[in-house]
């Protein structure tokens, strides 16, 4: 038996006897990554990846698994093998008690966590397979965030000088030893590595090796195990597809081409088509199959929801640029009603498969209609017929920090807005938001602070390659230029100018559409037929004015009686 595999990288703290070898744990980190990206992810990520790290397919599947499987290459070091009783006595089977008496005596500062280890050895591995050093540390400090925080240089300089805590001689051999068995494993060879890493490549990447991380974490799905290398890997494969099938990570597949809207929202009773929704669909062949920004500004009740929803249906069909969307709204009470709606379209237009939609914010689970929709296991959820239910919630998304990741979900903005911040696991969120439909609601609800926040989070999900619908009553000039602006910096290119156009109107930008376009639309009669008035009160009237009008708690619509005298 190999060396390497005497030592642990996960225990079972029942039996001490019971462990799973680094070497196991980053090959089922590595076959998950691979199906992640052939069954699980959107495939407009998967080819932002090859285009951004400029791989073919063939490639890509050997790189993006071995720097996913890598991740815990910094397991091998007597800082983690020796952090408790019990690992202890594992590591010293075959370390001896020598090298652990040398560790406890000559180690210094506290214990150097395992992913700035692994941000620190990796390094001299890429270089043997003709990485150049700069790009081989960028790779490195990628795959050594994976629990949240990318190691600081600062960080990683200080550590490089803890010899005793890293390991060395000996712990070198046995790094060595692992990482040639993953190369083995996953077929890597020099010609597979990228020359760069576009940032936008960098946050899937980082964000994949945590959620493949995740899922291969799981003992019910890879059980500790130290047989031999040969014989685990005969089974891996059937744990991977548990792992993905259970978690909800395959199922859902977007139907093939689009259809109509009155055959979309045919479940609406008398639903008729209004000049913004048609309008919207005549504009999307323009984006010919490419990341683009639709702003829409149109008043209350005119169908912005439903053109949002045609817009996100349209990207996960046809076009192939997005699957799935997340609807952002200001508060959990907008987020908790349009989850019903989402509900209701997606049990619709997909009766025969299980769909994940999840609710996302912070008090998500006190709504009964979210939570009485989980579910534990996807490949054992039918109904009393033995048919998959419409639209459930994957009890595996709904922990923390995993919901942006299900294929559906409405939430808050904020939890949108916190991938663009120095959060931990913020490159986790925006891949959850990256190949979706992301759409923004009510962006006139929002003060100055977190309308710039909005712009940056634009930047990043035109360089992540998802299509956005931002919604509003209506927006000053200088803040829809804003928006473009930013979505154009996502995409590396300037946006040009835009025109003064008549309200309400629809305005669309993207990589294939240099010059945006921006079309008005009548309202419907709903909005046509509105009357206002406005006339001046004196102060002294309000009293008796509320008096009225909070009759039966405040429930009427329009002045059904006479106002007061001079109103």
């Amino acid at each position: 038996m190999m060396d390497s595999l005497l030592l642990w990288a996960k225990l079972d703290k029942e039996e001490s006897d019971n462990y799973h070898p680094p070497l196991f744990h980053l090959i089922d980190t590595a076959a998950i990554a691979k199906q992640l990206l052939l069954k699980g992810l959107p495939f407009a990520l998967f080819q932002r990846l090859m285009h951004g790290l400029d791989l073919d397919k063939d490639s890509l599947l050997r790189f993006v698994p071995f720097l996913c499987g890598v991740h815990d290459l910094g397991k091998i070091a007597p800082d983690f093998e020796f952090q408790n009783d019990q690992g202890t006595e594992i590591a010293v089977r075959l370390m001896g008690e020598t090298a652990y008496r040398k560790w406890r005596d000559k180690r210094s500062g506290d214990k150097i966590p395992h992913g700035t280890i692994t941000t620190i050895t990796l390094p001299e591995y890429l270089a043997e397979l003709g990485v150049n050093s700069s790009l081989a540390e960028e790779m490195a400090a990628i795959t050594g965030g994976h629990h949240g925080i990318i190691p600081h240089p600062d960080d990683i300089s200080e550590a490089r000088h803890r010899k005793f805590n890293i390991g060395k001689k000996q712990w070198q051999a046995l790094r060595r030893e692992t990482i040639n068995e993953l190369i083995n494993y996953t077929q890597v060879k020099s010609e597979d590595f990228p020359n760069t890493i576009p940032a936008a490549c960098k946050i899937i990447l980082a964000g994949l090796v945590t959620l493949s991380d995740w899922l291969a974490s799981n003992p019910d799905w890879f059980p500790y195990s130290n047989e031999p290398l040969e014989d685990y890997v005969q089974t891996l494969a059937d744990k991977v597809e548990q792992a993905l099938t259970q978690s909800g990570w395959k199922g859902w597949e977007p139907h093939p081409e689009p259809i109509p809207l009155e055959e979309l929202f045919s479940y609406i009773k008398s639903f008729v088509p209004r000049e913004l929704q048609t309008k919207a669909v005549e504009l999307l062949p323009q984006i010919s199959y490419s990341p683009s920004l639709l702003v829409i500004e149109a008043p209350t009740g005119e169908g912005k929801t439903e053109t949002a929803i045609s817009v996100a249906e349209w990207c996960s069909t046809k076009s192939g640029i997005a699957k799935g969307a997340y609807f952002a709204l200001p508060t959990q009470a907008t987020s908790n009603q349009l989850y019903g709606r989402i509900q209701q379209f997606l049990s619709h237009r997909y009766p025969h498969q299980t769909v994940l939609l999840n609710l996302v914010h912070s008090h998500a689970q006190l709504s009964d209609d979210f939570s009485q929709t989980i579910v534990c296991r996807l490949d054992q959820v039918h109904d009393e017929d033995g048919n998959t239910p419409g639209v459930v919630a994957g009890e595996w998304f709904t922990y923390r920090k995993r919901p942006l990741l299900s294929p559906w979900g409405t939430g808050t903005i904020d939890q949108a807005l916190m991938g663009i911040l120095r959060s931990k696991h913020n490159f986790v969120r925006l891949l959850g938001l990256a190949g979706k439909t992301v759409i923004l609601d009510e962006n006139h609800a929002y003060d100055a602070y977190t309308s710039t926040l909005i712009e940056s989070l634009l930047e990043w999900l035109a360089a992540l390659g998802s299509p956005v619908v931002a919604m509003s009553a209506t927006l000053s000039q200088k803040q829809r230029q804003a928006f473009l602006n930013a979505y154009g910096r996502g995409l590396g290119q300037t946006a040009p100018e835009l025109a003064i156009f008549p309200y309400p109107r629809l305005t669309i930008y993207g990589q294939s559409l240099l010059q945006p376009t921006t079309s008005s639309f009548e309202v419907s009669d709903l909005n046509a037929n509105r009357k206002i008035q406005l006339k001046w009160i004196d102060k002294e009237q309000i009293p008796e004015i509320l008096d009225t009008e909070l009759v039966d708690g405040g429930t009427n619509e329009g002045y059904n009686h006479d106002p007061p005298t001079g109103y």
